[in-house]
């Protein structure tokens, strides 16, 4: 019993450690180009990018909205703390910039002249996304992302109502109803498609960071690669073929209704599951 107390109590000290050196672990891959924005008190946005030329963070230098040399380099790469001057030798302005980087954003106040304003820069890919022109408006705008998420409502109800109509035919339900006339929902369907994929996009790039790296949402475009080529081949099989009798429809119909009908409602759930991928999946999601 001693033994193990004292197995646990090393266990959980190494743990205390370990998170410990995590926590002071602020600055991580500084090296390479960082990017971002100046906002002014006005609203606007300045694009703005640091060049780190190495781990340490004593050399860099402003890429935009001037090229020039720091001047003064200051980063506790333990705090994360961060003091930047340079002066452009152009203008003769100078620039001061003073915050806290933690992992792979750097967030500050950047000064230049008598003008300050909030700055942000990251030299993660997907950040960088998030703080495009075309990502802040629809995050941030009154009708963008609405407008985008209505569309994708109405391309998924075109795509999966009909496709379900479709699919329940060849499994039998409603036989009195002519087959081949439902060939007429297949342009529907693919508009649907159509639609869902392009304001899936403008949703994705809204929250750029968190939506498209998101293993619900990869899961989801997964089934979607298989269920956009079976919906192709069903139509072929079944519509397209007029020697196809409309008393016996092939023997691959049923198989390919029900993996229509399957693979579309696990397309919506998955689709769902995303905006909630905080509660399942945690913090960073």
């Amino acid at each position: 019993m001693k033994n193990r107390l004292v197995l646990c109590s090393l266990l959980i000290a190494l743990a205390m450690l370990f998170a410990a050196s995590s926590a002071s672990a602020k600055v991580t891959g500084l090296a390479g180009k960082w990017s971002g924005y100046w906002k002014l008190d006005d609203g606007s946005r300045v694009p703005v990018s640091i060049e780190f030329s190495d781990s340490s963070g004593e050399k860099e230098r402003f890429t935009a909205p001037e090229v020039m040399e720091f001047t003064t380099s200051k980063i506790d790469l333990e705090s994360g703390m961060v003091l930047l001057k340079a002066k452009d030798a152009k203008t003769g302005k100078s620039y001061h910039v003073e915050g806290f980087i933690q992992n792979t954003e750097l967030s500050a106040v950047m000064t230049v002249g008598d003008t300050t304003g909030e700055f942000y820069v990251t030299n993660s890919f997907f950040k960088q996304l998030d703080h495009t022109a075309l990502s802040t408006y629809l995050r941030e705008s009154e009708y963008g992302f609405v407008f985008f998420l209505t569309i994708h409502i109405l391309g998924m109800s075109c795509l999966v109502g009909a496709n379900s109509i479709v699919s329940m035919r060849l499994l039998g339900v409603a036989s009195s109803i002519p087959l081949q006339p439902l060939r007429r929902l297949f342009p529907v369907m693919w508009t649907g498609f159509i639609m869902a994929d392009v304001s899936g996009i403008a949703i994705g790039l809204a929250h750029a960071s968190t939506r498209l790296w998101n293993p619900i949402l990869a899961v989801k475009l997964v089934i979607i690669a298989i269920a956009a080529p079976i919906m192709r081949v069903m139509q072929k099989r079944v519509f397209d073929d007029p020697k196809i009798s409309e008393v016996a429809p092939p023997p691959s119909a049923k198989k390919l209704a029900a993996a229509q009908l399957i693979l579309w409602l696990l397309v919506l759930v998955a689709g769902r599951l995303v905006a909630y991928s905080f509660t399942i999946l945690g913090e960073g999601y």
